[in-house]
């Protein structure tokens, strides 16, 4: 009777390991982020972007971005991000980042064909002060050495950022919108405003609105890949 009774909850014991075995596991909790990819990258070939060996953006060609919410388990926030060559699909230039949970990013393809690169900016979302126009500034042109930036002038008292070396961005800041609008000159750091040695300069901008928030990013011309140009990335 002892024996029987031993056996019987022997079986009980293994039935209920089965049952728990059986039971569906919860789900995972998920996190996310937005990510926007942007190619800045001077090559002949368009791009792809991989996120975690999954496609993400594809046939992208210079100065386009796209972007889309990119999700991960909770605690597995390390985001590899890779570039494609699209006509061959063979890999350019690949990181390992860090993202935040609800937070918001921007990806960048950019140097050379020798030398390609990748740098992600996560977006400050804050709100500038009323009526001015948030900004920073994101040095991507390969070749060029650090750069003072002047904005609604050309004396000292206009410069805005000083020696942003390349791969390199600048705080945020606010800035009034007419001076956005007004002069804007690149120039080799500690290199006063001239024509004969500006990186770049430009006026006119009116694709930049008080109480916004941009990024621009200093790149290749589209139509000259010697010469500079500047891209401005609405927030």
């Amino acid at each position: 009777m002892k024996n029987w009774m031993l056996l019987l909850l022997a079986v009980g014991l293994l039935m209920s390991c089965s049952n728990n075995d059986s039971e569906p596991k919860p789900d995972p909790e998920m996190e996310q982020a937005k990510l926007t990819a942007f190619n800045y990258l001077p090559v002949n070939f368009a791009i792809d972007w991989h996120v975690n060996d999954k496609e993400y953006q594809t046939n992208q060609a210079y100065a386009y971005g796209g972007g889309a919410t990119v999700m991960w388990e909770q605690g597995s926030n390390n985001i590899k991000l890779e570039v494609l060559n699209t006509s061959d699909k063979s890999l350019v230039v690949s990181d390992l980042e860090t993202f935040d949970n609800d937070e918001e990013y921007i990806a960048i393809a950019f140097g050379s064909f020798a030398e390609p690169e990748l740098e992600v900016l996560e977006k400050d979302l804050t709100p500038p002060a009323s009526g001015k126009v948030r900004l920073r500034f994101f040095h991507a042109l390969d070749g060029v050495g650090a750069v003072d930036i002047y904005m609604g002038g050309e004396t000292a008292d206009f410069k805005l950022v000083s020696d942003l070396e390349y791969e390199d961005d600048s705080d945020y800041m606010d800035v009034d919108s007419d001076k956005v609008s007004g002069q804007v000159v690149y120039t080799p750091t500690g290199v006063m405003p001239n024509e004969q040695t500006d990186v770049l300069r430009y006026s006119g901008n009116e694709s930049s609105e008080a109480d916004k928030i941009y990024t621009h990013i200093l790149a290749p011309k589209i139509s000259d890949f010697s010469k500079a140009g500047v891209f401005i990335v609405n927030h």
